[in-house]
């Protein structure tokens, strides 16, 4: 699987991660690099069996343009 990021100019895979508070890491997923960020989270969050709060806080990177 892999993909083109055209915003950061890169070839490869995206890591998306779910964390608790502590950082301790709950599941991941990985995608093509030429899948969005909100894309790749929603996916993480609905295969996820982790309780997540409506006050869950999303730190993606930030697009440009």
């Amino acid at each position: 699987m892999h993909g083109y990021d055209s915003g950061k100019k890169a070839n490869g895979r995206k890591r998306h991660l779910l964390a608790d508070t502590l950082g301790i890491v709950c599941k991941v997923y990985v995608s093509a690099a030429n899948i969005g960020d909100r894309d790749g989270a929603a996916v993480l969050l609905r295969r996820s069996t982790h309780p997540v709060s409506s006050k869950a806080v999303s730190y993606t990177s930030s697009r440009s343009g």
